[in-house]
């Protein structure tokens, strides 16, 4: 077992200006930003997310994708990290991409 990091990235695939990331954004995306990224590896978790809108006070739900990277807590990895939700929001109009990062015991067995 080796004390490293779980790091999840929720993207949420609405569009603050309509509609939403399609499944074929999504895997552009992917496969352009988030593999070379993360070239040892990484699960992506599709759910649902809410946060609550400040201009209205609504709770807003929306269709969310979760990349989990296990990592060492190397510069190199943080860098990594916020340049992939750095870049979705810039290449989806996204006003925030939510980062969160625990210490966790990882092990393959």
């Amino acid at each position: 077992m080796t004390l490293t990091y779980i790091t999840r990235v929720a993207f949420g695939r609405a569009r603050p200006s309509g509609g939403l990331v399609t499944d074929p954004e999504w895997i552009g995306f992917r496969n352009e930003t988030i593999n070379p990224a993360f070239p040892d590896g990484f699960t992506v978790i599709d759910g649902r997310g809410g946060w609550r809108d400040a201009a209205t006070g609504e709770t807003i739900s929306e269709p969310t994708t979760i990349l989990e990277v296990a990592h060492d807590g190397s510069e190199e990895v943080l860098r990594a990290i916020r340049m992939v939700a750095g870049s979705y929001k810039i290449i989806f109009g996204q006003d925030a991409v939510m980062v969160s990062t625990a210490a966790a015991n990882v092990e393959f067995i």
